[in-house]
């Protein structure tokens, strides 16, 4: 790796392990939280076993993930970071992630053209992150169930009468996210995998494409999550000036006030940001034949020097 980089590895390095510290804590908390609070009755326990199954599903896929960019990001040359910055983004901004989108977006700039398919990332990594993370999920709900002083009978977990239909839902969701990282894993992983799927013409390689359109539908529906997300977040600053000015009276109405249009004014710039990257990554993952991407000056000058040698 070359000694001068324009990569900010080291916030990047920090951006992942907060964010795979505080997966863990998540799935620690909420472990506590549904443990404690677990009574006797069937679809308290089932309920509390399908939050805790969601949130080890993604406290995996927080982990996965950010293991994989810290190593993508040592492993590879200035160049290479910058032509995936879009995959980086997508698979942080997917977890709620801001920094490391916040890393990609400051880079140098300079426009130059890049040839890269991140359809063909995004389902390599995505793949095992399915396939062992609803294994995992599918696990810790039924020993959270069917363990502990509170545990009900297996045939009570899918009792429609006793405890609804989140359990199906659940079941299937998890089960369709393991079929397909099963798939994409038989697929992608093994060696060589990038050259298949570079060969258009292949019945495999189309098999391969259809597959990562599928990964790619499913990051942009997370990645539109997270924009409904940001709108409810600044619906909901403006719902605090309404409730600053009808319940407070005197000088403290308009301290209230002033402090609800000072928390509005930095949920909009934190809106139109998310807004800016989010779409922008959401441009850049369904580019077909590549993208124009913001690289840096020293690579995009070193790329004429080359061009200008031959």
């Amino acid at each position: 790796m070359n000694n001068y980089s324009r990569v900010p590895r080291g916030f990047i390095y920090i951006a992942q392990y907060l964010g795979i510290f505080m997966a863990v804590m998540m799935f620690g908390m909420g472990f506590y939280f549904f443990n404690k609070h677990t009574n006797s009755t069937p679809s308290y326990v089932v309920t509390s076993g399908i939050g805790l199954a969601i949130i080890t599903y993604f406290a995996w896929k927080s982990i996965y993930a950010g293991v994989w960019i810290i190593i993508f990001v040592k492993n590879n040359t200035d160049e290479v970071i910058s032509d995936n910055r879009f995959i980086i983004s997508a698979l942080s901004l997917s977890l709620g992630g801001i920094f490391t989108p916040f890393i990609m977006a400051s880079m140098p700039n300079e426009e130059v053209k890049s040839s890269i398919n991140p359809r063909y990332t995004i389902a390599k990594v995505m793949g095992p992150i399915a396939l062992i993370g609803s294994v995992i999920a599918i696990g810790s709900f039924f020993i959270f169930t069917m363990t502990g002083a509170s545990k009900i009978a297996f045939a009570d977990i899918f009792n429609k009468t006793v405890v609804g239909v989140g359990p199906l839902i659940l079941m299937i969701f998890l089960g369709l996210m393991f079929v397909i990282g099963l798939i994409t894993s038989i697929f992608f992983l093994p060696k060589n995998t990038q050259q298949e799927f570079n060969d258009h013409d292949s019945t495999k390689a189309k098999i391969m494409n259809g597959i990562s359109i599928v990964w790619l539908v499913i990051i942009t529906l997370e990645l539109i999550g997270v924009l409904i997300m940001a709108i409810i977040r600044l619906i909901g600053a403006i719902m605090d000036i309404f409730y600053a000015a009808s319940n407070n009276s005197g000088a403290w109405k308009v301290f209230a006030i002033f402090a609800a249009l000072a928390r509005l004014s930095m949920t909009l710039l934190y809106v139109t940001y998310i807004f800016q990257i989010t779409i922008a990554t959401m441009r850049g993952i369904w580019a077909k034949d590549g993208v124009h991407m913001l690289k840096y000056e020293r690579l995009a000058h070193k790329q004429q020097e080359n061009l200008n040698a031959r």
